[in-house]
């Protein structure tokens, strides 16, 4: 059954900011480390995926705001059975002709369920092409070429996975190859992979790709780690300084990771939390936000061709985030960066600050936001060119509201 809503048109103002009875919307916008993107804009229309708790087993709400209208519908029927920890966050892809698709874990550990929309850029109908993977978890997107994409995903489980793989998807049959590619030997180290969604932008030869580890029994991120690619074969250090050809040889080990890729963070500072780290990359520039202390964050750049680098604190009151929390997401609007910030009294805020990381400017707070983790704005921003939409998540189970905004400003400097 689809629900559709029609919200008020303040007429010449390009902004309204309201609420939606979206009934058990969880992760409104995206939340990287899970999925990636959750939030695309096509054509004049932003498309959102957002999930519905583990009682009503996870099942996918996919959302299309065009102009002033948001419509909404339900995909596939969820998980296999209610998923304990609300792990299947899904994702949203569309190819050139404009076909929608929605990936979403058959259960935490499983297969990966991948849907198609049966019309262009339609969401009222899907239909199942298929199942790739057999044991992943979490998803990321890395690169698209039409059908043909790259995605990042944490495979198998205790006691020998929490292993780190790229995946090579066919989206029109849902084919596979997969590649184990950074091995943790959780067994002996007790540490996980988490992904380190990234949003591209720009042009460049290589592709940088992200991930946390995370000590069990503190429980706390400790380091995010870079691995830099042009083939997703090879993957060098940031400054090209080491490389890897992982088919040819073998997986980047535990300790390869630590001494060649760690940006942030060492093995050597284990119960140090610098909480899921955030990352964008605009041409041959990468940028994390990361947790420094309590209630601060700050930005790490690095050039990641020539290794150059450089490390700026926000110097803004932030909501204490730990234990993976990341209330920092940065996105790149064609010029600066754009960012959702939870403050310390737990309000959402837009900042923006330019790519040298000078110029932090305060913008303006999102009304009715329960979560800034959960606050979303199109992973390619800078592709918009109309209305677009900023959506949370809902507020109350099971009867809250979702806040969202739909504007046309991206905050150009």
């Amino acid at each position: 059954m689809s629900l559709k809503y029609f919200h008020r048109t303040i007429a010449n103002s390009g902004y309204i900011e309201d609420t939606v009875t979206l009934i058990n919307y969880a992760l409104g916008g995206r939340i990287r480390n899970l999925a990636n993107p959750m939030m695309l804009w096509y054509n004049g229309s932003t498309y959102a995926v957002g999930y519905k708790n583990n009682t009503e087993n996870n099942q996918v709400w996919i959302t299309k705001q065009t102009d002033y209208t948001l419509v909404s519908y339900t995909v596939g029927s969820g998980t296999t059975s209610p998923e304990p920890e609300n792990h299947p966050a899904p994702m949203i892809l569309i190819d050139d002709a404009g076909y929608i698709y929605v990936v979403q874990n058959d259960f935490h550990v499983d297969a990966f369920n991948l849907w198609k929309s049966d019309s262009i850029e339609d969401i009222s109908a899907f239909t199942l092409v298929g199942q790739f993977d057999t044991d992943g978890s979490y998803i990321a997107l890395l690169k698209q070429s039409n059908t043909n994409v790259t995605l990042s995903t944490r495979s198998d489980d205790a006691p020998n996975g929490y292993d780190f793989n790229i995946l090579e998807v066919d989206l029109t049959d849902a084919s596979y190859t997969d590649l184990l590619t950074v091995e943790m030997a959780y067994a002996t180290n007790n540490v996980r992979a988490y992904l380190g969604g990234v949003n591209f932008y720009g042009t460049s030869t290589y592709r940088a790709v992200g991930l946390s580890s995370r000590k069990d029994g503190t429980l706390v991120y400790y380091k995010y780690s870079v691995l830099v690619t042009s083939d997703f074969d090879t993957y060098y250090n940031i400054g090209l300084g080491f490389s890897k050809d992982v088919p040819a040889t073998s997986a980047i080990t535990y300790a390869e990771l630590d001494t060649n890729y760690a940006f942030i963070g060492s093995d050597a500072s284990q119960t140090t939390d610098i909480s899921s780290c955030n990352m964008i990359q605009i041409d041959d520039e990468i940028f994390v936000s990361y947790r420094t202390g309590v209630g601060a964050f700050s930005i790490k750049k690095a050039d990641i061709v020539t290794g150059t680098t450089s490390t700026v604190a926000l110097g803004l009151s932030l909501y204490n985030a730990t234990n993976g929390d990341n209330n920092v997401y940065m996105y790149y609007n064609g010029q600066n960066i754009v960012m959702t910030v939870k403050m310390s009294d737990e309000t959402v805020r837009i900042y923006t600050i330019e790519t040298d990381l000078t110029g932090l400017t305060y913008v303006r707070d999102i009304e009715n936001a329960v979560d800034g983790n959960y606050i979303g704005m199109p992973a390619n921003l800078d592709e918009v060119d109309d209305k677009y939409l900023i959506i949370g998540r809902s507020s109350v189970y099971p009867t809250g509201t979702t806040p969202y905004v739909i504007t046309t400003n991206k905050w150009f400097s």
